[in-house]
């Protein structure tokens, strides 16, 4: 039997008792082993130009490889220091990549500064002297980023997700950033950050608006936002900027819920599911495509990352039980040189689920075929797995070996 196989829809959620539950429930109960995902990283690092330490999590998918040269689409979530928004954030992309709802990814976590540094690293020198939000922006764009990419394989494809001072940030992030920002979520965002006594001022509004509409974006960038009871005031004014056309950019897809009744720490639970999947709705209409055609080709193929690297900017690779799903769909149709293309298409973005070459020997076997070379690369992959444990290798060496 197939370690991963078949493919999952995407169900209807009910967002408010999770929500309500994950402010209650203890940070054990929470920290659930995750389907898709590990822990890569837990480390300290000097934020420079900050010139301070960060706490850091890098969260990988279970089927990332350090040796293998597939990329993957960069998370970040601000505040990993609210473990009960930060846990609920990050359980709910493991849930989704699961179902094939949204691509594998590398997360990143970071905590905020203790104390005031938080403070101070949400709000701008330009209208509060001394504070350091654009050393904050530097970090990001200048030390963290680039590193991750370099280290860790993280694709051009960039998403910010902040809550409360943090949707503040990831707004202005946006507007500062719009061409190298694939989406933000924005949870219970204030908009404006104002100094009477210097009359300056930071203002969302403003500058999305001039950003919108003087910069030529390249591809679709998503901003989705979202408020409760805490800032009615400025889901109305960020809402309506959007619907009359203040903030206007063909190929900026934004849009915001406000849920009157909700809280501040409850706008994380409510808002985070809709809009993983209203970012990745192309990307799932476009495998879709792929997993219900009758026939596939390279030609389609290639013709479905292109759609999807025009979107996006970046490739973003299809989920890992579509394609999977998708073979064994032309394997039990008999379609076996079909199947094969699948296989090959999967082993391209996922070279370390090895059951793949294993797959594609069963077909050529059905088709009279030799397997000798498929064993070959089968065996290479498996010894150099870090996907398998010990048990599962033995098991596929073992179907192997009655081929």
């Amino acid at each position: 039997m197939p370690l991963l196989s078949g493919i999952t829809n995407l169900y209807q959620m009910k967002f408010l008792p999770l929500a309500i539950l994950s402010l209650f429930l203890s940070v054990s109960a929470i920290a659930q082993s995750l389907d898709s995902y590990v822990l890569l990283k837990d480390t300290t690092l000097k934020a420079e130009p900050l010139s301070y330490n960060k706490h850091l999590q890098i969260t990988v998918p279970k089927v990332y490889q350090a040796n293998a040269q597939q990329k993957f689409p960069l998370i970040v979530i601000f505040d990993m220091q609210n473990s009960s928004i930060y846990k609920y954030i990050l359980n709910t992309i493991d849930h989704l990549t699961s179902l094939g709802a949204m691509p594998a990814s590398i997360v990143v976590g970071i905590e905020a500064g203790e104390g005031s540094k938080r403070y101070r690293e949400t709000q701008f020198d330009a209208a509060f002297p001394g504070m350091t939000g654009e050393k904050n922006d530097d970090y990001l764009f200048k030390n963290l980023i680039p590193m991750v990419k370099q280290q860790y394989k993280a694709s051009n494809f960039l998403m910010f997700i902040g809550h409360s001072r943090y949707g503040f940030f990831t707004s202005y992030l946006l507007a500062k950033h719009l061409n190298e920002i694939n989406a933000v979520i924005s949870l219970s965002p204030f908009l404006l950050q104002e100094n009477e006594e210097l009359h300056k001022k930071i203002d969302i509004l403003q500058l999305l608006t001039d950003a919108t509409k003087t910069t030529t974006l390249k591809h679709t960038v998503y901003y989705r936002f979202s408020m409760g009871s805490d800032y009615p005031a400025d889901y109305k004014k960020l809402n309506e900027a959007i619907q009359t056309g203040q903030i206007q950019n063909k190929l900026l897809n934004a849009s915001g819920e406000w849920f009157p009744h909700a809280d501040h720490l409850l706008t994380p639970g409510l808002t985070i599911a809709k809009a993983l999947t209203d970012i990745f709705d192309y990307w799932n209409a476009e495998q879709v495509k792929y997993i219900t055609a009758k026939e596939i080709s390279s030609s389609t193929i290639n013709a479905a990352h292109a759609s999807i690297k025009a979107h996006y900017g970046s490739d973003v690779n299809f989920s890992l039980s579509y394609l999977n799903g998708t073979g064994w769909a032309f394997y039990n149709d008999k379609k076996y040189d079909l199947a094969i293309i699948a296989w090959q298409e999967m082993l391209k973005y996922y070279p370390n689920y090895s059951e793949g070459f294993l797959n594609i020997a069963k077909c050529e076997k059905k088709l009279n075929q030799s397997t000798t070379a498929t064993l070959k690369l089968f065996k290479e992959s498996l010894a150099s797995s870090t996907f398998l444990d010990a048990k599962q290798k033995e098991g596929l060496l073992k179907d192997a070996e009655e081929l």
